[in-house]
């Protein structure tokens, strides 16, 4: 019986690719039905999906600023981003939109913004200048946003001097400052990572060995830093590589709490379906249409059996 319910779910994928196939017209009593079987399947699978969810603790989601601990229903949040890292993004941040507005300028995609943007960023940069010390960046930390921001107000002024930037001062400017922008990536990356040790670490002795064995780790996240991504190398030497996109999985492109804790869901019954299916628990995480596709594409550009 288990397994003939997980054979309607699996179909639910190929129902919609299927009910025209090769040009047939159904009438609309068969229509409706087929339409009315398909919304029984998915129904039937997001049922069982949601009761699986509730059922499932502990996991952690990590929500940009945030990291959250869901245990037994009870939600542990952990604002875990220190302020010096806004602040050293901030500044290093200065540089890409100095980048920004000049490249727009001399790639012509725009011959005329460019100087309210660096006029806007002179007067900006000249108050954060003002006020560095106020930040509580360490003395040598405070030192190099001065040396970022000095180097950063001297282009710019030239380039409104010069009625716009150039490609070599562009240039120049980026090997002075470059040095000092990777030293704030470090400095910024260090102290997230400290905080995000220290929640994981008092975590780690609240929770028995049996939940570090079945706990999930969702990173939150847009598709650009996937790859590399601070939180997601932190909990891959935590639970160990094995559990890459296993038990830890990137959330690619999912920005709310609801929307990892769906994700998770539907990681939870799709691996019982891929298991009972496929003798493969993560045969699920791949296109079910995949290997088919995969023949057929070769087939049709006639390269099948090379």
């Amino acid at each position: 019986m288990i397994k003939r319910t997980h054979f309607a779910a699996a179909c639910v994928c190929l129902v919609a690719a299927t009910w025209q196939a090769d040009g047939l017209a159904y009438d609309q009593t068969a229509q409706g039905a087929l339409l009315r079987l398909n919304q029984i399947a998915r129904d039937a699978y997001a049922e069982t999906r949601s009761v699986m969810l509730a059922a499932t603790s502990p996991y952690i989601i990590v929500s940009f600023d945030d990291v959250i601990l869901v245990r037994d229903g009870v939600r542990d949040v952990v604002p875990y981003t220190p302020q010096v890292y806004h602040d050293l993004k901030s500044i290093a941040h200065l540089s890409l939109g100095i980048y920004g507005a000049a490249l727009s300028y001399l790639e012509r995609y725009d011959t005329e913004r460019w100087r309210a943007v660096f006029s806007d960023l002179t007067e900006v940069a000249g108050q954060v200048r003002a006020e560095v010390d106020a930040y509580g960046f360490s003395p040598e930390s405070a030192d190099r946003q001065r040396r970022i921001l000095d180097t950063s107000i001297g282009f710019l002024e030239r380039s409104l001097a010069d009625s716009g930037p150039t490609a070599a001062g562009l240039d120049d400017y980026i090997d002075v400052v470059m040095p000092w922008f990777m030293a704030n990536v470090t400095e910024a990356a260090r102290a997230q990572l400290d905080g995000l040790h220290a929640a994981v670490m008092r975590w780690q002795v609240q929770l028995s060995e049996e939940e570090l064995e079945r706990l999930y780790v969702l990173v939150l996240g847009p598709r650009m830093p996937r790859q590399d991504n601070l939180a997601y190398q932190y909990f891959e030497e935590w639970l160990g590589a094995d559990e890459r996109e296993r038990r830890l999985v990137y959330a690619e492109n999912i920005f709310t709490e609801g929307g990892a804790e769906s994700l998770l869901g539907v990681l939870r019954i799709d691996r019982h379906l891929s298991l009972a299916f496929f003798d493969d628990p993560m045969r699920m995480d791949r296109d079910l249409l995949g290997d088919a596709a995969q023949h057929y594409v070769l087939d049709l550009f006639g390269r099948l059996g090379e």
